[in-house]
This record gives C-alpha cells, sequence and structure tokens, in this order.
C-alpha cells in the first residue's frame, strides 16, 4: 500500500518572535536564540550599534518577517547564501 505522507508546517517560535518584536532593537533576540554569551555578544552588540544609526530598524524589520517565516537565522549573512 502506498503511504501517506504529510508534510508538518514548522511552528513559529511565538517567544522568539515576541523578544525580537520588543527588545529585538537592543540584540537580546540573539542572545534568547544561541543560548550562549561566548558568540552572542558580538551580534547582539552590531545590532545595538546598527539601531543608533537607523539600520537596525530595518535589521529588526527582517528578523521579524524571517521568524514569521521560519527562516530565523543567528547570523545576518547567512540570509544572503
Amino acid at each position: 500500500m502506498a503511504e501517506i505522507q504529510t508534510l508538518e508546517k514548522p511552528k513559529i517560535d511565538l517567544g522568539l518572535f515576541f523578544i525580537c518584536l520588543f527588545f529585538g532593537w537592543f540584540g537580546m533576540d540573539k542572545f534568547y536564540y544561541a543560548k550562549t554569551w561566548k558568540k552572542t555578544w558580538k551580534f547582539a552588540l552590531i545590532k545595538f550599534l546598527s539601531f543608533l544609526i537607523i539600520v537596525g530598524i530595518f535589521y529588526n524589520i527582517i528578523d521579524l518577517i524571517m521568524i514569521l517565516r521560519c527562516k530565523y537565522k543567528f547570523d545576518f549573512r547567512d540570509y544572503f547564501e
């Protein structure tokens, strides 16, 4: 008999979404996602400093969209691969 395979939709991480929505401007979503300090502080600092020069607003909006699409990446450069 033929097996029927169902494709499961990946679930949106609502915790990550709300942290990114409210605290993502400060880079807190990177700490939540990575759960480690060694590598995370660099990406969080870059996100916060880019927010100070207005570029971070677009950075955070792109992160929010990627969370909703279930394609969130820790490193922003991975979006362009």
